[in-house]
């Protein structure tokens, strides 16, 4: 029995078995036309009540209550490959006025997704928990995602690190596994926990990197070595252009045909792409190895399909080639042949969509010396 007080329940007719799982499964129940009346902590309670008018209503099979749909709507499945549901049934000489009420606890559990077993989402029931990273940043709206702190709980049950707070139900506590990947040395801490539909106005993350303590040092240590190789980039680069910038665009001689080109914002990056082709015009050095470095983005971890040249001054410097295992921001690093350099100060890049295609988005140009990648 629910512990709460439910308001008193609404009569009405159960809809058809087809348009309703729920009262379909209270008719099967009772045997009789129902009505669901659910209480407005049911999101947080679990409780809702079934009450009976005393109408006859036939039992419909078992067998045409699916499961897995929200309303029991088909999810074009093989019902072989459903899981198999199970029914309490309640039998009893029912009259008007009978009231069934239902409390289903929710439990907590992880739901790893289905490419990185160490990445996962933290549910309580049928509700996403979300990790409340404190107020959202007003500075711009195309503000960059903040992640995370790692959850180093190793393969411990959910229930010995996540723990209820506060007087909301749903409010839950990341006790003293919360670590941040910029040292091995943070000690461990607490990450607060709320539905997500709580989140408005919240800066919150959803998935989770639920690590070991091995995984999380060759966490730490795979940041720091791509911060070292950041470092040498920059010290390597020769010349740099943000598309979509308009102070970078004027410096290096931006042309696009067609003329009319919108800039694509990510987080807070610009970069230009789409239909037909646009150039800038970088220094080089004389007498230098270099590299063209060209950065892209994988929205959402999905590589973009795109089929466009790159060129160096008129000639062909290569294809573009989608990295299928790249996450968010990735670079391409072209190298310039000797023959593309000698004796110039400049090269003009420029890309160019095959007919009926388009260049993926470009966040970043570089002109780079030779340094090891």
């Amino acid at each position: 029995m629910s512990s709460d007080p439910l308001p008193p329940p609404t009569s009405v007719t159960a809809p058809k078995v087809e348009k309703s799982y729920a009262c379909a499964t209270a008719a099967a129940v009772c045997g009789a036309k129902a009505a669901i009346a659910r209480s407005n902590s049911a999101a947080r309670a679990g409780s809702f009540a079934i009450s009976v008018n005393g109408e006859r209503l036939a039992v419909p099979p078992i067998a045409s209550l699916r499961a897995g749909g929200a309303g029991g709507r088909d999810l074009g499945l093989d019902d072989g490959m459903l899981p198999p549901s199970s029914f309490v049934t309640i039998q009893r000489a029912w009259k008007a006025g009978d009231v069934v009420d239902l409390t289903i606890p929710k439990t907590l559990r992880l739901e790893p997704t289905a490419d990185d077993r160490t990445v996962a989402a933290i549910l309580w029931g049928p509700l996403v928990l979300a990790g409340d990273l404190g107020p959202r940043n007003e500075r711009s709206e195309r503000a960059t995602r903040e992640a995370g702190p790692a959850l180093v709980a190793g393969n411990r049950d959910v229930n010995e690190w996540v723990r209820p707070s506060g007087a909301r139900p749903g409010d839950f506590r990341v006790v003293a596994v919360a670590r941040e990947l910029s040292s091995t040395r943070d000690a461990a801490g607490d990450l607060p926990l709320t539905p997500f539909y709580r989140t408005h106005g919240r800066t919150y993350c959803v998935y989770h990197d639920v690590l070991t303590e091995p995984e999380f040092d060759s966490a730490v240590a795979a940041r720091a070595a791509e911060a070292a190789r950041a470092k040498r980039l920059e010290s390597a680069t020769v010349a740099f252009i943000r598309p979509g910038v308009p102070a970078d665009e004027q410096t290096y001689n931006y042309r696009s045909d067609p003329a009319e080109r919108p800039v694509t914002h990510t987080g807070e990056r610009t970069g230009r792409g789409g239909a037909g082709s646009f150039s800038f015009d970088l220094p080089v050095e004389a007498n230098v190895a270099e590299s063209l470095v060209v950065t892209y983005h994988n929205d959402l971890g999905l590589p973009v399909l795109a089929n466009f040249d790159v060129q160096v001054d008129g000639a062909l410097l290569a294809r573009y080639a989608p990295n299928r295992s790249a996450t968010e921001f990735w670079e391409a690093i072209y190298a310039l042949p000797p023959s593309t350099l000698a004796g110039k100060s400049k090269i003009t890049v420029r890309f160019a969509a095959a007919t009926g295609s388009r260049i993926a988005p470009v966040y970043g140009i570089r002109i780079v010396r030779a340094f090891a990648s």
